[in-house]
């Protein structure tokens, strides 16, 4: 038997928000250019350079934010109203 499109737990109910819909949408594209830019820095150093060990480098520099802003993010976002903490970290970015 088939779910009735309706039903508020299936996976795309969130979408049905338009301000929901916009902030992944906005995430979406951010982090599709994050990636863009991952892959043009390392082309533009294998460009400049056949060490491997540059090339490891600039990604290494590019993703080491990431790992470290995500532990702590993730703590805070247990121990405060996620809401609030989502609306912060959306103004810093």
């Amino acid at each position: 038997m088939t779910e009735p499109p309706d039903r508020p737990d299936r996976i795309t109910a969130p979408l049905r928000h338009s301000i929901f819909r916009r902030i992944w949408l906005a995430s979406l594209l951010s982090n599709l250019g994050i990636l863009i830019q991952g892959v043009g820095a390392a082309w533009a150093m294998t460009q400049m350079t056949a060490e491997a060990d540059k090339v490891a480098l600039v990604q290494t520099a590019l993703m080491l934010p990431v790992m470290l802003i995500s532990m702590p993010a993730g703590a805070i976002a247990d121990m405060h109203d996620r809401r609030i903490v989502a609306l912060v970290s959306l103004a810093i970015a």
